[in-house]
Formats: structure tokens, C-alpha cells, sequence
């Protein structure tokens, strides 16, 4: 809204172009997801997966981080990085943790869906917006290019990075 304001005062810009051109698909899918995630909340899957990883953070720091770090690797990879932290963080959230393990699993959870969001195309809406105009611009990456890479690249690195938070965390 605000680029389309913008460019409305501007005599550079066109503010029928800048609304033509929007990915439209991508917005109503962004906005979507937030949906799901609060429909999923509602239901009560948040505080299932918050237990679940209470759970392991009860068997150790090492267990925590990698059951918080490595379960929002997967969400975000198959349903984008924001909703699945909104997602993992409401249930952390919701679970009897004390605040220091709390913290932890935060940092664990963040340092997961920063990295797993790089194993599919899906996930992060940057590179879903980067596909895009590649693909208007006759550039294509199909799924199975961007997938093989990012399962050579992501697995190692995110081993790597939770395996450093639980040293720092003990």
C-alpha cells in the first residue's frame, strides 16, 4: 500500500502499473498462511507441538535444541519460515518450561527457521517473490534444482549451528 501511494504521487511510476504488476498470488498466499497458523492454534496444535518439545527439553539442553531447532527446520521448509516460528514460538510459549529453557528453545527455534527455510523453494516468501520475477523474466529454477541443492547445503548447517547453540547454552 504504501509503494502504491508513492508511486501514485510520482510522475516516474505508474500506480495502475505498481498494482498490475503486484504478485498478487504471493500476497493472498503470505497473508493465508497466517490464517492457518491461528486455525492451527485454535485447534490446538500449537500447544501439542509446545509439549512435545517441552518434553525433550526435559531429557537435556542438547535434546531440546535439537528436537526445537530441527522440527522448525522441517516447518519451514514445507510451510514457509514466518508461520512456522509464529507457529513454534506460540506453542513454546504456551508450555511449562522455565523461562531459562524457554529462551533457549526461542533461540533454537529461530536458528531452525532460519536456516531449514533454504531446503525448498517454499520456504521463505523472499525467494518465492525471487522465483517470481525470475520466471517473468525468463529465468527458470524448477523445484527438483533448488531442492537438491538445499538438501546438500541445509542438513550440515543446521546440525552445525544447533549443535553450537547447545554448547553455548549449557
Amino acid at each position: 500500500m504504501a509503494l502504491w501511494l508513492v508511486a501514485a504521487r510520482s510522475r516516474q511510476v505508474s500506480s495502475r502499473a505498481v498494482l498490475g504488476h503486484a504478485p498478487w498470488d504471493v500476497v493472498v498466499f503470505a497473508l493465508s498462511m497466517y490464517l492457518v497458523v491461528y486455525g492451527l492454534r485454535g485447534a490446538g496444535f500449537t500447544a501439542g507441538y509446545g509439549a512435545l518439545v517441552a518434553d525433550a527439553a526435559r531429557h537435556g539442553t542438547l535434546s531440546g535444541v535439537l528436537a526445537a531447532g530441527g522440527s522448525v527446520a522441517a516447518l519451514s521448509a514445507f510451510m514457509n519460515n514466518l508461520p512456522a516460528v509464529l507457529f513454534a514460538l506460540l506453542g513454546v510459549q504456551g508450555a511449562t518450561l522455565s523461562p531459562h529453557v524457554r529462551q533457549g528453545l526461542a533461540y533454537a527455534l529461530i536458528v531452525g527457521a532460519d536456516i531449514g527455510l533454504k531446503l525448498t523453494p517454499i520456504g521463505t516468501l523472499a525467494t518465492v517473490l525471487w522465483l517470481y520475477l525470475l520466471g517473468r523474466r525468463g529465468v527458470k529454477v524448477s523445484w527438483g534444482e533448488y531442492f537438491r541443492a538445499g538438501l546438500i547445503l541445509t542438513p550440515p548447517v543446521l546440525l552445525a549451528a544447533l549443535l553450537a547453540l547447545a554448547v553455548i547454552l549449557r
